[in-house]
C-alpha cells in the first residue's frame, strides 16, 4: 500500500488552518490518520507474514526429521533382518 498521496493530501487539507476552513482541516486529518492506520495494518501483516513463513519452515523441518526418522528405522530393520538372515543360512 502507498500511504504517501493520502498524507501530503492530508498534510494539504490541513493547511485549511491557513484558509480557516475547518471542514478542510478536519478531511486533512482523516486522511492523514487513515495514511497512519493503513501503514500500520502494513506493518502488521509484513509481520504475520515473516511469522507463518516462519512457522511453516518449522514445521517442513519437523516432517523432514520424521520422515528421515522412518526411512532411517526401516533401513536399520532391513539391515538387521539380512544379518539374521546371513546367520541362520550361514
Amino acid at each position: 500500500m502507498n500511504e504517501k498521496p493520502d498524507e501530503l493530501k492530508g498534510g494539504a487539507k490541513e493547511a485549511g488552518d491557513v484558509t480557516d476552513d475547518a471542514h478542510l482541516k478536519r478531511e486533512g486529518h482523516i486522511d492523514r490518520a487513515g495514511a497512519r492506520i493503513r501503514e500500520i495494518l502494513e506493518e502488521a501483516r509484513a509481520k504475520m507474514d515473516d511469522a507463518v513463513d516462519k512457522l511453516s519452515a518449522e514445521r517442513a523441518r519437523a516432517k523432514s526429521k520424521e520422515i528421515l526418522d522412518e526411512a532411517k528405522a526401516k533401513v536399520d530393520d532391513a539391515v538387521e533382518a539380512l544379518k539374521s538372515r546371513l546367520r541362520s543360512d550361514g
